[in-house]
């Protein structure tokens, strides 16, 4: 387990109880972090199944540090519970210097200043399940628009449900699906307005698309999520029994 010091110098940014009872708190790492980072980085890329590890790339040391030292809200979000750094999530903020995504198959949403992206997410194996994810991508979007960020964007794995899901209840919409050329990987792109996804996330319905045209889909269908997206829709949801997709008409066909 990664043990963190001089945490008690950050900030930090929400506290609560894990399950087990014990406490966590929410902090942004910095540059001194990095060795902890890639740690926690490492053992969660070991703790996967075998047909789970195409969900993540190594990233080591010298890749967190480098990160921590950029400017303009360039941070990882952690999870520290006693002194233990249990779970974390890169948060990229592209600019004029650095404006790749690192999206695949996604024209650009907006101006490289305008994005907000949240990926390398790693929890401790013993942490997972947890609700941790789901914590951290809360406070992303809060910390996008404490940064003026205007949209919110996030790959994922098609296959990595718990991932997709907990995009889809902090506000997220999957609007296109892309295909790695490196490896063929299947990912779903996450996107919204960063405003929007703070008022999903506050209220219980998504009544933001009352009266818009809706279709279902299951999961497993990426041919058909992927023709409907050509058509204007995006997944919003997932049905109460969580076997189909909800997909929303967001836009005119072709645009």
């Amino acid at each position: 387990m990664n043990t963190i010091k001089n945490t008690h110098k950050l900030t930090p940014l929400q506290t609560g109880t894990l399950p087990c009872g014990t406490g966590y708190r929410l902090v942004c790492l910095s540059a001194v972090h990095a060795a902890a980072c890639a740690g926690l980085h490492a053992a969660t890329i070991e703790g996967l199944a075998p047909d789970e590890k195409s969900y993540m790339l190594g990233k080591d040391r010298h890749y967190f540090a480098a990160h921590l030292h950029r400017p303009h809200g360039n941070t990882v979000i952690g999870v520290v519970s006693r002194n233990r750094l249990i779970a974390q999530a890169m948060i990229v903020h592209p600019d004029i210097h650095r404006p790749a995504t690192g999206m695949v198959d996604m024209p650009p949403v907006n101006d490289p200043h305008s994005v907000s992206i949240m990926q390398a997410v790693s929890v401790h194996p013993r942490f997972r399940g947890k609700n941790l994810m789901e914590i951290m991508a809360r406070e992303w979007v809060n910390h996008a628009a404490a940064h003026g960020r205007t949209d919110l964007l996030a790959e994922i794995h098609v296959d990595n449900r718990a991932s997709w899901s907990t995009f889809l209840r902090a506000g997220l919409n999957l609007v296109s699906i892309g295909h790695d050329p490196s490896d063929g990987t299947i990912v779903y792109n996450a996107h919204e307005k960063t405003a929007a996804a703070r008022a999903k996330s506050l209220t219980p319905t998504f009544n933001r698309y009352a009266g818009l045209p809706q279709a279902h889909c299951a999961p497993v269908d990426i041919d058909g999520q992927s023709r409907l997206m050509a058509d204007g829709y995006a997944i919003t949801g997932q049905t109460p029994d969580k076997q189909a997709f909800i997909l929303t008409r967001l836009r005119a066909p072709g645009l």
